[in-house]
């Protein structure tokens, strides 16, 4: 353990001016609208569900309403600031007439009515799972494109696979290729190479050739559009209709984030996945700050940017760096202090709750105590029998680790794998659902980890002090869980990949409502926000290096 140079400060990437800012939702007559109107189609008249996205000219973020079941939208005052505003919509199976803007005035609201017409190209607006439940194939020639560790909308949608022209001969090299890209960091500036866990006549678990001829069979190679009918899922209705949702661009592009957190005083922190840096965005001024991060790996040529970030008690902010270090950034003196670790933290690092903010577990099962630099190192391998992946780590109020657990490649164990703090002795706990995959989740005051099952479309949780599963199943298949977190009101949250839905689950009734964001967004991290009035959802958006945040609304 030794103390770092204090790291010179970069300005910040995007200062914004008064009249970009969104203003507190605390303000005076925050709650009166700003801006209102009704959305209509012709022959059909209003409609629910359509998701109108307001943006103010030279603006760095948007804001986006929902029309309610009288296909009246309203913006509150409390998001919408003086200026003029350019409007769009999300329907599928729609597109917005014309350009309209709305002038909006701090003294009297604005209204805008939408009208919207059929749209020529619905393609162009579905969702990677709204591409699969259409496509033709079986069951178990869709999971081998979808049930992956890894899989294509993991860099982009299915759209972009299945417009193309590709014969099967053609896809070969193509898989190839995107077998070598780094999943979580091809979409930064430099196109990072994957350490080549599947070969070049293998798509993971399966054939390459298999996957080749599935594709030709689905795209357009055949003719000039698809052999089987396209399937929108339905637009949000009644409490799915009720969120804001803010979605902030980050300033420097192209990138790609991975994680963030949010500290006790509501500033997101996140990690730059394509760059050594440390991003900061303060939601009240709409202002992004970058602080240089360390790098320690000694690879020639090896991976660069940051993962996993959490915010601890104390003002800190740490970062699980390149190389075998953990890093932590003091926000007060904006100086790095780094920790000496035997091997590679891994991906994930377990959130800091009170009692346990003294120590700090890592993904490949080690923990460092931070007052004495001591890490304990845990062996789980030999005590435990069959494939297992650790995949993230969270810990229970006794310091107790626990994993999600995939075994290998999705295939062959599933489940969570505890170790516990005091003995190291491993324990793995199967999930009901065979294969389910569970990715990555949450410990809530009971001890009770929530997490996302990837491959078994539900929603999973585990009493640790009980030893006892509960699953919650979607409503639609390929929903694909990722992150589960939940919030201070007992709802559970989830992540979903591939259908640019956020999960909001009821323990109490199974009951999961499902809100459509106004942008395509792959998220592999959610945190819930439980110092405002109403939990504040956070997504970090993977691919197009933005930050969402969702304000439900009851």
């Amino acid at each position: 353990m030794r103390r770092e140079a204090r790291l010179g400060v970069m300005a910040a990437l995007a200062a914004a001016a008064s009249l970009l800012v969104p203003p507190s939702p605390h303000a005076s007559g925050a709650d009166a609208p700003a801006l209102c109107g009704v959305a209509a189609a012709q022959g059909e008249g209003r409609l629910e569900g359509v998701l109108v996205t307001a943006r103010r000219k030279e603006a760095s973020f948007s804001v986006t309403v929902s029309t309610n079941e009288q296909g009246r939208y309203c913006f509150p005052r409390s998001h919408l600031q003086p200026g003029e505003y350019a409007l769009r919509i999300r329907a599928t199976g729609y597109d917005l007439e014309g350009s309209p803007r709305a002038d909006v005035k701090a003294d009297r609201q604005a209204t805008v009515d939408l009208k919207l017409g059929k749209t020529r190209d619905l393609a162009a607006q579905l969702t990677s799972q709204e591409w699969i439940i259409s496509a033709t194939g079986t069951r178990e020639q869709k999971k081998a494109m979808q049930r992956q560790v890894i899989n294509c909308n993991f860099c982009h949608t299915l759209e972009r696979v299945l417009r193309t022209r590709y014969t099967a001969e053609q896809w070969m090299p193509v898989i190839a290729r995107m077998n070598s890209y780094h999943p979580d960091y091809s979409g930064s500036v430099l196109v990072q190479k994957w350490r080549g866990m599947t070969g070049a006549d293998t798509w993971w678990t399966n054939p390459a050739g298999d996957l080749a001829s599935y594709l030709a069979s689905i795209n357009l190679s055949q003719g000039g559009t698809w052999a089987y009918p396209l399937r929108p899922l339905p637009r949000p209705t009644g409490r799915a209709t009720r969120a804001i949702i803010t979605v902030y661009d980050i300033p420097k592009q192209p990138n790609v984030i991975h994680d963030l957190d949010v500290d006790a005083s509501g500033i997101v922190w996140y990690g730059h996945s394509g760059y050594d840096l440390l991003g900061r965005l303060d939601p009240k001024t709409a202002t992004f700050t970058d602080y240089p991060a360390p790098n320690y790996s000694t690879q020639q040529g090896g991976v660069v940017g940051l993962m996993d970030v959490q915010a601890d008690r104390d003002g800190g902010v740490w970062a699980n760096v390149q190389g075998p270090k953990l890093a932590r950034f003091d926000t007060r003196s904006l100086t790095w202090r780094s920790f000496d670790l035997p091997r590679s933290a891994g991906a994930f690092l377990a959130p800091f709750r009170a009692p346990n903010t003294t120590t700090v577990w890592t993904h490949s099962a080690l923990r460092l105590d931070v007052a004495t630099g001591r890490v304990d190192e845990f062996d789980w391998r030999t005590q435990l029998t069959g494939p297992h992946t650790l995949y993230m780590v969270d810990r229970d109020s006794q310091d107790n680790a626990y994993f999600p657990d995939y075994g290998r490649f999705g295939y062959g164990n599933s489940g969570i794998t505890r170790i516990d703090g005091k003995t190291g002795v491993a324990t793995f706990y199967p999930t009901p659902t065979p294969d389910a995959f569970p990715r990555r989740g949450y410990i809530d005051a009971q001890d009770r980890f929530w997490f996302g099952e990837f491959f078994g479309d539900k929603i999973g949780m585990f009493d640790t002090r009980a030893e006892r599963f509960q699953e919650f199943p979607t409503q639609h298949p390929f929903s694909s869980p990722y992150n589960a977190r939940p919030d201070k009101h007992g709802n559970v949250w989830a992540s979903s990949h591939g259908t640019d839905r956020l999960l909001r689950l009821d323990p109490k009734t199974g009951q999961i409502l499902e809100y459509l964001m106004p942008v395509y967004y792959d998220a592999r991290k959610i945190v819930t926000d439980n110092a405002t009035e109403r939990a504040t959802i956070w997504l970090p958006n993977k691919n197009t290096a933005q930050l969402i945040r969702i304000e439900p609304l009851d």
